[in-house]
């Protein structure tokens, strides 16, 4: 019912508890170098998710403010699977996301109601389909998974910043516009 990636040995405390916790009630699968699944290459793990899976756990390693990671968007919304959020808040995610296209773990008081609601969803078809409507008016689309995407990003960055025309007369420091302790916190 449920799979997630999980190229890490060690997980935050917080998402080994969740794991653990909705396991007891619905299968979860764990894939990676230190589970006991594995699925082989990504194009194999990709169509195994797409056949096999309603749900993918696109948990964020820390949880900063606006940032959503490809775990989101590449693995989960990419491959027809209803992604389970940890990370930033909800409304960061309803800022960019498809609407009604997650489901936010802050929204469940326990991982024991996430789990009655998942078991819901999977067996309510009519439901389920509510979290793919988006798609009737639009799709995710991604060029190429990263870190391919970084060269043509930095090319684009590098024209922008060169183009007279387009810079903007304020001045701001990186350090001022973004600080890790105030912008994240540990998941």
């Amino acid at each position: 019912m449920v799979a997630w990636f999980v190229p890490e040995c060690r997980l935050p405390l917080s998402q080994t508890r969740i794991v653990e916790q909705l396991q007891r009630r619905i299968p979860v699968d764990l894939y990676g170098p230190c589970r006991r699944l594995d699925c082989g290459d990504k194009g194999r793990c990709f169509d195994m998710l797409r056949k096999h899976y309603k749900f993918y756990l696109a948990f964020e390693k820390v949880s900063c403010r606006q940032y959503i990671t490809d775990q989101f968007w590449y693995v989960a919304l990419q491959h027809d699977v209803i992604p389970i959020v940890m990370g930033p808040s909800r409304l960061d995610y309803e800022k960019v996301a498809p609407p009604h296209s997650f489901i936010h773990i802050n929204d469940f008081p326990s991982a024991d109601d996430l789990s009655r609601y998942l078991q819901k969803l999977s067996e309510d078809n009519v439901l389920y389909e509510t979290y793919f409507k988006w798609k009737e008016n639009g799709f995710v689309s991604l060029r190429k998974p990263w870190p391919v995407l970084s060269e043509i990003y930095w090319c684009d960055l590098c024209s922008v910043l060169s183009d007279r025309n387009k810079i903007s007369k304020r001045h701001l420091t990186l350090d001022k516009w973004w600080d890790y302790e105030s912008q994240c916190g540990i998941v």
